[in-house]
């Protein structure tokens, strides 16, 4: 899990106060729209962050990703990625073959063979990258179709979906979150700044 605050420092609410001395919610209007701009700001930075590292799309990389926006009563907010292990199906590119299931995690990696897997559909709709269950050695067996459509035959074993690792696992490592804390400090700078701005030509 990762999880970060955007606050606004306390220098700055003093100044924003002073300067917006008499206008109703004004300060609040400021850091309000300054920390919810810097949220999607610094989540665009995570995604990028994951993309560079992991052979996965943006969109599977937002859908585990949740920003908690500032309001007048909180002015406060928080940034959230929290994943399981990742399918390997949400991984571009993977395919079935003859032999197997080819897939590329990273994405300056190989692409790699998983023998004996296969994709499929269940009937609840789920879509992943699975393989049978067996222990001992494997028997072996003319292959004249997939591995996917071993049904009713003496091979078909119970199955298990097969998954890489987290899409948090990228940011938890020292330089991209970093970045990922840098940029962060910049865009409220910059926001604060710029609503700070705003506010004032309205008066």
């Amino acid at each position: 899990m990762v999880r970060l605050h955007i606050d606004v420092n306390q220098d700055d609410i003093d100044r924003v106060k002073t300067m917006l001395a008499g206008v109703k919610n004004g300060s609040k209007r400021v850091q309000v729209r300054a920390i919810n701009k810097t949220l999607t700001n610094t989540q665009t930075k995570a995604v990028d962050e994951i993309y560079q590292q992991y052979n996965i799309t943006k969109t599977n990389i937002r859908a585990v990703m949740s920003l908690f926006k500032a309001n007048y009563s909180k002015i406060s907010g928080a940034f959230w990625a929290i994943s399981g292990p990742t399918p390997l199906i949400k991984f571009a590119g993977t395919r079935q073959t003859l032999k197997g299931v080819t897939v590329k995690v990273m994405r300056s990696g190989n692409r790699e063979l998983l023998k004996h897997a296969f994709i499929a559909t269940m009937k609840s709709g789920h879509k992943g990258v699975f393989w049978r269950k067996w222990s001992g050695q494997r028997e072996p067996f003319v292959r004249t179709k997939s591995y996917g459509h071993l049904a009713g035959t003496k091979y078909a074993k119970p199955i298990e979906e097969r998954f890489g690792p987290k899409v948090t696992d990228a940011l938890d490592k020292p330089i991209p979150m970093k970045r990922v804390l840098d940029h962060a400090g910049e865009r409220i700078t910059y926001h604060l700044n710029h609503e700070l701005e705003y506010e004032l030509s309205r008066l």
